[in-house]
């Protein structure tokens, strides 16, 4: 469905058109085919972010869904126990562990008390930092 925007324009790219080439049939023509590609263009967007839809976020709910007991966490400061991804599909596709997306998630909860805030971004981020380090080794192997 054509806005009064689009639709202005097109009337406008018409009437060049037909002042150039002198025939209204070859205006219109050029005017359907322009059309097409834009309605094409749309489409492989559209199916585009279908697929990035499907496979990064779809992928990262998978493993959320079913993620019990397979998190890394902090003992103390200095102490962490660290597990790998169970479902690796997210990582493969990203480069990112799906923990590390919970991380960041916790901390915008946090983000209302700030001096918790620091304290957990500083351990946060020596836990992410530790789970790329074993995810990337995992992947080497």
């Amino acid at each position: 469905m054509d806005t009064p925007r689009e639709k202005y324009k097109k009337k406008k790219i018409q009437k060049i058109l037909i002042s150039y080439y002198n025939n209204v049939d070859i205006a219109s023509n050029i005017i359907k085919c322009l059309e097409d590609m834009e309605m094409v263009n749309r489409k492989k967007t559209l199916e585009y972010y279908v697929d990035r839809w499907d496979n990064i976020a779809g992928s990262f709910f998978e493993v959320s869904n079913n993620n019990y007991n397979k998190f890394s966490y902090i003992l103390n400061d200095k102490n962490y126990v660290i597990k790998k991804d169970h479902i690796t599909k997210f990582y493969n596709i990203t480069g990112i562990s799906y923990q590390i997306i919970e991380l960041i998630q916790e901390l915008i909860k946090r983000s209302h008390d700030k001096d918790r805030l620091l304290h957990d971004d500083k351990m946060y981020s020596k836990l992410a930092n530790k789970i790329m380090i074993e995810m990337n080794q995992k992947c080497k192997q």
